[in-house]
């Protein structure tokens, strides 16, 4: 196949196959299905002259030796394609605009920031769509290879070579059952580390270095995956948690609990928003930024 008879919405297909080594996922991530997507790949097949994916017996499919070495240049090409389509003429419109953003954050950052912009940007933006992930260390990585528009997530998360703006600054809390009888109106540090922690990813990521940096060992007991869950974990029992002052602020009044200065001095958090590169000049994605900083701001 020459290439001016190459379809350019194979690049989309390939780099979904690269990256899922799977027809069906790839299929649903680009939204086709998957009759179309074995298609494509046939017609792949045929304008590199190799099998590009295999199967393993029991094991799924599999990336030829050709397969790995296209996917950082594919990944690339579709990086210049997608910088392109984004370069328009003019300013950026929210009210007509019709995009998708989509972002990683944690829970924390959804309940705080959030779900308050997509509420407000439903009445003055309604072609403005998003698509949010959860924010998990391992997946961060989607910021980088530019699979997202935006991370927004703790210092600790960022990527320091890639361009990124601090968004808010916020304390920490300790939560308790507002019957917990254990715990008076202070916590010392002996209860801090009697009582049963509570925790999540977020916890050990922000609290859980800085307890060994004191030469601390808290118990804990109860993991749950999402900051959110905590309070609700909380509840009904005399076991303890360390959360954001903000969110603890933000779920006090929904749920049964009393805040506590705690008796360690934790770092305050700060978060921050990041992109790729290639957004530099993006009008939408430089609108959306001053939108968010705009919203925090106001919190």
């Amino acid at each position: 196949m020459p290439l001016h008879e190459f379809d350019l919405n194979l690049v989309i297909y390939l780099e979904a196959l690269l990256s899922e080594a799977s027809v069906s996922t790839a299929a649903a991530r680009t939204h086709i299905t998957q009759p179309a997507m074995s298609l494509a790949l046939n017609r792949l097949r045929k304008y590199f002259g190799d099998e590009l994916l295999v199967s393993v017996g029991g094991r799924g499919m599999v990336l030829t030796p050709l397969a790995q070495s296209l996917i950082e240049p594919v990944s690339e090409v579709l990086l210049r394609l997608r910088s392109i389509s984004d370069t328009k003429v003019g300013n950026f419109n929210p009210a007509t605009a019709a995009r998708k953003f989509s972002l990683m954050a944690s829970c924390y950052v959804i309940d705080l920031l959030l779900e308050f912009v997509i509420a407000k940007l439903c009445k003055e933006a309604p072609g403005i769509h998003f698509e949010i992930h959860q924010l998990v260390w391992e997946n961060r990585q989607k910021i980088r290879r530019a699979e997202i528009d935006m991370l927004i997530g703790p210092e600790i998360i960022i990527f320091p070579d890639l361009p990124h703006e601090s968004l808010w600054e916020d304390t920490n809390a300790c939560i308790v059952w507002s019957k917990n009888r254990l715990v008076g109106d202070e916590l010392t540090l002996e209860q801090y580390l009697e009582l049963g922690h509570v925790f999540s990813d977020l916890d050990i990521t922000c609290f859980e270095e800085s307890a060994k940096g004191f030469g601390l060992m808290r118990k804990m007991e109860i993991y749950v995956p999402e900051m959110s869950t905590v309070p609700r974990a909380i509840e009904g029992t005399n076991r303890i948690a360390t959360i954001h002052m903000r969110h603890a602020q933000l779920y006090a009044k929904k749920c049964s609990l009393r805040l506590l200065k705690p008796p360690i001095e934790f770092a305050p958090v700060k978060e921050y928003m990041q992109w790729h590169p290639s957004q530099d000049h993006d009008l939408g994605m430089a609108w959306f930024k001053n939108y968010l900083k705009a919203a925090t701001a106001a919190m």
